[in-house]
Protein backbone atom coordinates (compact mmCIF):
# COMPACT_ATOMS: atom_id res chain seq x y z
CA UNK A 1 0.00 0.00 0.00
CA UNK A 2 2.77 2.44 0.84
CA UNK A 3 4.43 1.56 -2.46
CA UNK A 4 1.27 2.51 -4.34
CA UNK A 5 1.24 5.87 -2.56
CA UNK A 6 4.88 6.49 -3.50
CA UNK A 7 4.21 5.59 -7.14
CA UNK A 8 1.06 7.75 -7.27
CA UNK A 9 2.91 10.71 -5.80
CA UNK A 10 5.73 10.31 -8.32
CA UNK A 11 3.39 9.90 -11.29
CA UNK A 12 1.18 12.85 -10.29
CA UNK A 13 4.30 15.00 -10.33
CA UNK A 14 5.37 13.70 -13.75
CA UNK A 15 8.68 12.28 -12.56
CA UNK A 16 10.26 9.09 -13.95
CA UNK A 17 11.49 6.40 -11.57
CA UNK A 18 15.13 7.06 -12.48
CA UNK A 19 14.76 10.80 -12.01
CA UNK A 20 12.87 10.36 -8.74
CA UNK A 21 15.44 7.94 -7.33
CA UNK A 22 18.24 10.37 -8.20
CA UNK A 23 16.40 13.29 -6.53
CA UNK A 24 15.89 11.23 -3.38
CA UNK A 25 19.45 9.93 -3.30
CA UNK A 26 18.50 6.27 -3.54
CA UNK A 27 19.21 3.57 -6.10
CA UNK A 28 16.76 3.11 -8.96
CA UNK A 29 16.25 -0.53 -7.91
CA UNK A 30 15.47 0.54 -4.35
CA UNK A 31 12.72 2.85 -5.57
CA UNK A 32 11.32 0.07 -7.73
CA UNK A 33 11.26 -2.32 -4.77
CA UNK A 34 9.41 0.29 -2.69
CA UNK A 35 6.85 0.92 -5.42
CA UNK A 36 6.28 -2.78 -6.10
CA UNK A 37 6.00 -3.51 -2.40
CA UNK A 38 8.88 -5.99 -2.25
CA UNK A 39 10.71 -3.78 0.26
CA UNK A 40 9.15 -1.58 2.91
CA UNK A 41 10.72 1.89 3.09
CA UNK A 42 12.09 3.08 6.41
CA UNK A 43 10.25 5.74 8.35
CA UNK A 44 12.92 8.36 7.69
CA UNK A 45 12.49 7.85 3.94
CA UNK A 46 8.73 8.36 4.26
CA UNK A 47 9.38 11.51 6.30
CA UNK A 48 11.77 12.73 3.58
CA UNK A 49 9.06 12.24 0.93
CA UNK A 50 6.45 14.01 3.03
CA UNK A 51 8.76 16.97 3.57
CA UNK A 52 9.77 17.13 -0.11
CA UNK A 53 6.15 17.22 -1.30
CA UNK A 54 4.84 19.21 1.67
CA UNK A 55 2.29 16.57 2.64
CA UNK A 56 1.38 14.92 5.92
CA UNK A 57 3.22 11.67 6.69
CA UNK A 58 -0.16 10.06 7.36
CA UNK A 59 -0.84 10.18 3.62
CA UNK A 60 1.35 7.09 3.31
CA UNK A 61 -0.26 5.21 6.20
CA UNK A 62 -3.99 6.11 6.14
CA UNK A 63 -5.13 3.23 3.91
CA UNK A 64 -3.03 0.77 5.90
CA UNK A 65 -4.71 1.80 9.14
CA UNK A 66 -8.14 1.66 7.54
CA UNK A 67 -7.38 -1.84 6.26
CA UNK A 68 -6.48 -3.00 9.77
CA UNK A 69 -9.69 -1.50 11.17
CA UNK A 70 -11.76 -3.16 8.44
CA UNK A 71 -10.09 -6.52 9.02
CA UNK A 72 -10.69 -6.24 12.76
CA UNK A 73 -14.39 -5.59 12.30
CA UNK A 74 -14.70 -8.50 9.85
CA UNK A 75 -12.85 -10.79 12.24
CA UNK A 76 -15.08 -9.66 15.08
CA UNK A 77 -18.18 -10.51 13.05
CA UNK A 78 -16.80 -13.94 12.18
CA UNK A 79 -15.85 -14.55 15.80
CA UNK A 80 -19.42 -13.78 16.89
CA UNK A 81 -20.78 -16.28 14.36
CA UNK A 82 -18.27 -18.89 15.45
CA UNK A 83 -19.14 -18.32 19.12
CA UNK A 84 -22.81 -18.77 18.27
CA UNK A 85 -22.08 -22.05 16.47
CA UNK A 86 -20.03 -23.34 19.39
CA UNK A 87 -22.79 -22.44 21.85
CA UNK A 88 -25.35 -24.18 19.64
CA UNK A 89 -23.19 -27.28 19.26
CA UNK A 90 -23.04 -27.62 23.03
CA UNK A 91 -26.83 -27.98 22.96
CA UNK A 92 -26.58 -30.96 20.59
CA UNK A 93 -25.04 -33.17 23.22
CA UNK A 94 -27.94 -32.49 25.57
CA UNK A 95 -30.55 -33.59 22.97
CA UNK A 96 -31.80 -30.03 22.50
CA UNK A 97 -32.80 -28.80 19.01
CA UNK A 98 -30.28 -26.66 17.16
CA UNK A 99 -31.40 -23.09 16.54
CA UNK A 100 -30.40 -22.85 12.84
CA UNK A 101 -31.39 -19.19 12.14
CA UNK A 102 -28.35 -18.09 14.19
CA UNK A 103 -26.03 -19.94 11.83
CA UNK A 104 -26.67 -17.70 8.83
Amino acid sequence: MIGNKIRTLREENGISQKEFAKELGIAYGTLQSYEYGTTKPKTDFIEQLAKKFKIDVNYFYDDCRQYVVNMSSKSSSKNKKLSSIVRQSQNLSSNKPLNTPNLK
